[in-house]
């Protein structure tokens, strides 16, 4: 296939324009005067063609005088060297056009992501803060608790020592109830405290829980709705079109009408 990049490429060589370091030897009839080389002769793009040589003026001497005679004037009367400038001129301006969006849209992301990281850290910081402190609070909680069940076995097994030393005395001077009466008192103080001990719940040792899941799928909202505004503040890259009139890939090139846009 003979595309405007391979033509313009050999424009100034006498070699093939599918094969650069190969020698024109023919041309092929069935490809609109395709000149051809060894390689393309045995390729299967030619096979069952048929050839001219280059020395046979019947078949050379009408694609000089076309070439000469109408498509170089062609050429020259449609301006296309003057054209192609004009669009060489559109081509800056659109780059120039797409390259200015793209790196805005560029600037946008960077920045976005910079302000969703300093979000990111902040929030990052004030979790780790309250779970910190939530963590020191429980600490402080769990001494209190610790202290509060080591005074509850002292207390305990004081009692214990208490009546098992004195339940004689308890028992026989329980009817005595003069202010003097030392087992009673000590009985009734220890009774007060086994009933308070006793109804304590287990919860009332328990720990401050700290609810995090909640403020976690709020700041992932935050974030979604920060992250979807900036896709939607991106720019798309447009560009004027451009109708080039030298050459078509894939074009005729012995038939000017077929030629040209």
């Amino acid at each position: 296939m003979i595309t405007t990049k391979k033509l313009l490429n050999n424009i100034n060589n006498n070699k093939c324009n599918i094969h650069p370091t190969k020698e024109i030897l023919s041309i092929c009839s069935n490809c609109n005067n395709e000149p051809i080389c060894i390689k393309c002769i045995t390729s299967s793009k030619h096979c069952g063609h048929q050839f001219s040589d280059l020395e046979d003026d019947s078949v050379i001497s009408p694609i000089i005088d076309e070439f000469c005679l109408k498509t170089i004037p062609n050429l020259e009367s449609r301006e296309f060297i003057k054209e192609n400038e004009i669009n060489q001129e559109k081509l800056d301006n659109n780059f120039k056009s797409i390259g200015s969006t793209l790196q805005s849209n560029l600037d946008l992301i960077t920045n976005k992501f910079t302000e969703l990281d300093n979000i990111r850290a902040r929030i990052e910081n004030d979790l780790k803060r309250q779970l910190i402190t939530a963590l020191d609070e429980n600490i402080e909680i769990n001494i209190t608790n610790k202290l509060t069940l080591t005074n509850e076995i002292d207390t305990v097994s004081k009692m214990i020592k208490f009546n098992q030393e004195n339940n004689e005395n308890i028992i026989n001077n329980k009817n005595n109830n003069n202010n003097n009466n030392n087992y009673l008192k000590q009985t009734i103080k220890d009774y007060y405290l086994s009933r308070s001990i006793l109804n304590k719940k287990i919860e009332e040792l328990g720990y401050n829980d700290y609810k995090i899941l909640g403020k976690i799928n709020k700041d992932k909202q935050d974030f979604n709705l920060i992250f979807e505004k900036s896709i939607l503040e991106l720019k798309t890259p447009c560009s004027e079109d451009i109708d080039f009139p030298i050459y078509k890939d894939d074009a005729n090139l012995s038939n000017s009408n077929q030629q040209f846009k």
